[in-house]
C-alpha cells in the first residue's frame, strides 16, 4: 500500500510540476497569438518539459492503475489542487489565500475518509 501511495504522490507531483511549467510557457506569449507564436511556444524548453512529465505522468498513472481500484486511485488526483497552488506561490510567485488552505485541508480530509472507509478492497 505504501508504495501504491508514493507513486500516486509522484504522478501528483509530476502533473503539477507540469501544470506550472505550462504557465510559466503561456506567461511569455504575446497578446495576440498568430502562428509565429505557436510556433515558437511549442519549441520553448517550458512547454516541451511540461509535455514530457505529463507523457511520464500518464505512464505511471496507467501502472498505480494497475496495482489499484480506480476508486481508491482517483481521489489522491485531487491533491494536485493542492501541490499545484503551492508549487505557482514558490516559482511564480503567487499569492495563496485562505481559501486555498481551506480547501486543501477540505481534500485531505475527504482523500483520508476514502482511503480509510471508501472504495475498494
Amino acid at each position: 500500500m505504501l508504495i501504491n501511495v508514493g507513486l500516486l504522490a509522484f504522478v501528483v507531483s509530476i502533473l503539477s510540476t507540469g501544470q506550472v511549467l505550462f504557465k510559466m510557457a503561456a506567461d511569455r506569449l504575446p497578446a495576440h497569438m498568430n502562428f509565429r507564436a505557436f510556433f515558437n511556444m511549442a519549441l520553448d524548453w517550458r512547454f516541451i518539459l511540461a509535455i514530457c512529465l505529463y507523457a511520464a505522468g500518464t505512464i505511471l498513472w496507467i501502472l498505480a492503475l494497475k496495482r489499484m481500484p480506480l476508486t481508491v486511485a482517483y481521489p489522491f488526483v485531487a491533491l494536485s489542487f493542492i501541490a499545484t497552488p503551492l508549487l505557482a506561490s514558490l516559482f511564480l510567485d503567487e499569492r495563496l489565500s485562505i481559501a486555498n488552505g481551506v480547501g486543501g485541508l477540505l481534500i485531505i480530509s475527504g482523500i483520508a475518509v476514502i482511503a480509510k472507509w471508501g472504495g475498494a478492497s
